[in-house]
């Protein structure tokens, strides 16, 4: 069984350091491969984690779950955002607010499921509510799946610059 709230909070802390450093290295692979499949497969890994965290019982699995929690959940949004600028259309803003109010509308419905777990307070509740999360991320990775592709981006010539194939404002020299 997982020690006291101490331990706990340290193995989130290990999971949210070694997440920090995700988003970067994950959309440049999104660039490359296609965000698509990298998108789907930090919606699978966030689903394999949590099901791992209902199967732990020891802190050194726990820190692996949380971290590969964490780290699907920072490497997400830098995997989706290509896809989000491929179906936004002509107002990737709008197309954006759109999908911020739906998560707003998930995160107040998991709000009110957690608030049940807490007030039960008892394990399966708990392992209840983190199995409904893996079972949404698997339903997530299923529904990316059938999206359409998103073509991969050139690579840039070997020691080339990339901004070719980012927007104009990422070199200083550009706006002029």
């Amino acid at each position: 069984m997982l020690g006291g709230q101490a331990l706990g909070g340290d193995g989130m802390s290990v999971a949210g350091a070694v997440s920090l450093a995700a988003g970067i290295p994950t959309g440049h692979l999104a660039d490359r491969v296609g965000a698509r499949a990298v998108y789907t497969v930090t919606l699978l890994v966030g689903g394999l984690a949590m099901a791992g965290l209902c199967l732990t019982r020891d802190f050194p699995t726990f820190v692996v779950c949380a971290t590969l929690s964490a780290v699907a959940q920072a490497a997400g949004p830098a995997a989706r955002g290509p896809l989000v600028q491929k179906y936004g259309g002509e107002k990737p803003a709008e197309f954006r607010g759109y999908l911020r109010a739906v998560t707003n509308l998930g995160i107040a419905a998991g709000s009110v499921v957690a608030a049940w777990a807490i007030e039960r307070d008892t394990r399966s509740a708990y392992v209840l509510i983190i199995g409904a999360s893996a079972v949404s991320y698997a339903i997530g990775a299923a529904m990316a799946g059938f999206m359409p592709r998103v073509p991969p981006l050139n690579a840039p010539a070997r020691g080339g610059s990339r901004c070719g194939t980012v927007p104009t404002w990422c070199s200083p020299s550009s706006t002029g």
